[in-house]
């Protein structure tokens, strides 16, 4: 169903796992059939590889779930359900059209999603787990996720996580993406941090061009303050975020010495130490 959704959708360069794609309910080639367990979609990947493919796509046996793999220098790499549900969440919010639309996830998930409603100006909620709550996140609803690798991408449609719906929709921002000059993201982010994207919608971060969202007013000024630079911090989430070593959010001087600050996630916890006066890193290439 999911291949013939695809190619009704006009994506017709389609390759299934010959040894997944029958029904079998003892699901004999995994130790257990959800895209999120360790070695769950290896044939996947592997089949990824061997035809040179821009998106790797895996749902579970009732098709609610979708997790996306993407191709990096160093071989093919999932994304995790809250890097999935905020590039999706984008892509609607920028091609939808919607009027005053709302986008929603669950309290266990990203925080992400809401910096994204921001800039489009839409509203978003924080619900409880389930897409029971999701989907009654509020009126205008346009979409919704979970991390747990649910997304439900037209609740006029599904009012209910719907993994070929959102295939469907990962497989046209991939090819959007890839029309554009860019693509999926490839670098290594934690379900916390921001996804790096080479998305139309770049910001002007003078540390890398080709990152997508901006972090909240006033947080460079926090950040230019706690490490005294000579030149501006990095002013995008994945420039500043936990997993550069760069945050955004609050920082206080570590106690036991005048030359390190420390810099504390939005969460919590601790992203790391750097002297005083060191410029930010260079960003990847």
């Amino acid at each position: 169903m999911a291949v013939h959704a695809l190619h009704r959708a006009g994506f017709t360069d389609v390759h299934v796992v010959a040894t997944q794609a029958v029904p079998d309910p003892d699901f004999p080639t995994v130790a257990f059939p959800n895209p999120e367990e360790p070695g769950a979609t290896d044939a996947l990947l592997a089949l990824a590889a061997d035809v040179g493919a821009d998106l790797a796509v895996a749902l579970d046996p009732d098709a609610d779930r979708c997790a996306l793999a993407v191709p990096t220098p160093d071989g093919w790499r999932m994304l995790t359900g809250d890097e999935t549900g905020v590039l999706l969440g984008d892509h609607l919010l920028r091609h939808g059209g919607y009027t005053d639309p709302l986008v929603a996830t669950t309290v266990v998930s990203s925080s992400m999603l809401r910096s994204v409603a921001a800039a489009y100006g839409a509203r978003y909620a924080e619900t409880l787990t389930g897409f029971k709550w999701i989907v009654r996140g509020g009126p205008g609803l346009v979409f919704g996720y979970e991390e747990a690798l649910g997304y439900c991408v037209d609740p006029d449609a599904v009012r209910d996580k719907d993994g070929i719906a959102a295939a469907v929709l990962a497989a046209d921002l991939a090819a959007g993406l890839k029309a554009a000059g860019g693509g999926l993201p490839t670098g290594s982010t934690s379900s916390r941090s921001p996804t790096a994207c080479t998305s139309p919608r770049a910001c002007r971060c003078g540390w890398n061009r080709r990152r997508a969202t901006r972090p909240p007013p006033g947080s460079a000024a926090v950040l230019r303050r706690a490490g005294r630079w000579s030149s501006p911090p990095p002013t995008c989430w994945s420039c500043a975020g936990p997993g550069s070593g760069w945050w955004s959010g609050r920082a206080a001087r570590n106690p036991s010495s005048r030359r390190t600050w420390r810099s504390w996630s939005r969460w919590g916890t601790r992203a790391s130490t750097r002297p005083a006066r060191q410029p930010p890193p260079a960003c990847p290439p």
